[in-house]
């Protein structure tokens, strides 16, 4: 199965809050987010995610409701994914919501990095953390096993909306 995990699009570096969760995507963010999904929408009818988890800070659940509403579904909002929850925390989000279907999980940095390191080489990376560090708005496609088995995934691809590109 797939897992899709994503890095929240560019957000502004304030809110008019003041609080960081309330922080809402740039001009650049929502193109980001647009991209994301046309991009899920090209997945095939078994590849594309059955779940869309995110946390429930603004600049996720944007990002996320951009990609849920191509797919056609909604968003499951967790306080397990706000910023700085640890990888293992997000792991076990996945097994309880993905049931050998592929899911999508929007989430933030080190966290979405770490998850991804973890899947890719194991346990004891997410201490060091090899392989690609997520940037704003980028999305890791990823193939695991259904026991979602740390260090027994494999990288499928990395994407990211880039202005340079898309001109």
């Amino acid at each position: 199965m797939h897992v899709y995990v994503c890095r929240h699009a560019q957000a502004e570096p304030n809110s008019v809050s003041g609080l960081d969760v309330d922080r809402p995507l740039t001009r650049e963010g929502r193109l980001q987010a647009r991209y994301l999904a046309g991009l899920m929408s090209n997945t095939q009818p078994g590849e594309r995610p059955r779940w869309v988890l995110a946390s429930p800070a603004v600049r996720t659940q944007q990002t996320a409701q951009a990609i849920a509403d191509e797919l056609g579904l909604s968003i499951t909002t967790l306080d397990d994914l706000l910023p700085m929850c640890p990888a293992g925390a997000a792991i076990a989000v996945i097994e309880r919501h993905a049931e050998g279907a592929p899911v999508l999980l929007v989430g933030h940095n080190p966290t979405v990095t770490a998850l991804v390191s973890i899947l890719l080489h194991g346990p004891s990376a997410g201490v060091c953390m090899p392989g690609p560090t997520l940037r704003t708005g980028q999305l890791a496609t990823i193939a695991v096993d259904e026991a979602l088995t740390p260090g027994a995934s494999r990288l499928i691809d990395l994407h990211r909306y880039e202005p340079a590109l898309a001109s």
